[in-house]
């Protein structure tokens, strides 16, 4: 009876572990990194999207550097309105030997505020298996506009959630207590 109870648990322990987690959604710029070129008010691009953003000019960039690495997957990029239109390009990066790595960049044209969803998945897993913690944002070219105005960054954490480490945690007690409730069966 014990042994069907055990297994039950194990059955209904790994149903659960197999479930895919929810994406744990971070919002990042915890500092900048570096700058080249002229951006203004740098600090507003730094945490959720609030209304007042960074303006990177043209041919000017910006590095933000993540608080936890990301996955480069979910990364969305908030903008305002800024008049016209900017062509701006955006890579991840992680930080090599001490040598900051990026990936090669997606370019995209803003004409309007709001966010721009990217998956930079692939390019964050041929520099870092464990995540990259830098982003950055380069303003390329301008139609009519002064640049590029980043409200700010978030993105998908590479760490997996607290759940899905606690329900692995269960699986393997689960296994641990089989086995042993096979060896003293044995005796």
């Amino acid at each position: 009876m014990m042994g069907l109870r055990l297994l039950a648990f194990a059955f209904a322990a790994a149903a659960i572990v197999c479930t895919p987690a929810r994406a744990a959604t971070t919002v990042f710029g915890a500092s900048v990194f570096s700058q080249s070129g002229t951006v203004n008010n740098i600090a507003d691009a730094l945490g959720p999207a609030d209304g007042a953003g960074a303006r990177i000019r043209l041919n000017a960039t910006l590095v933000l550097q993540f608080g936890a690495p990301a996955s480069g997957a979910g990364l969305v990029l908030d903008s305002l309105n800024s008049g016209r239109s900017n062509t701006a390009a955006v890579s991840i990066g992680e930080i090599v030997n001490g040598v900051a790595v990026f990936s090669t960049p997606v370019s995209f044209v803003e004409t309007t505020g709001g966010p721009f969803n990217f998956d930079l998945s692939a390019q964050c897993a041929a520099i870092s298996a464990t995540g990259c913690s830098l982003i950055r944002i380069q303003t390329i070219a301008t139609n009519g506009s002064p640049g590029f105005v980043l409200d700010g960054a978030s993105g998908v954490s590479a760490a997996p959630e607290p759940e899905t480490w606690m329900l692995l945690g269960i699986g393997f007690i689960a296994m641990a207590l089989r086995r042993r409730n096979r060896r003293n069966s044995v005796r």
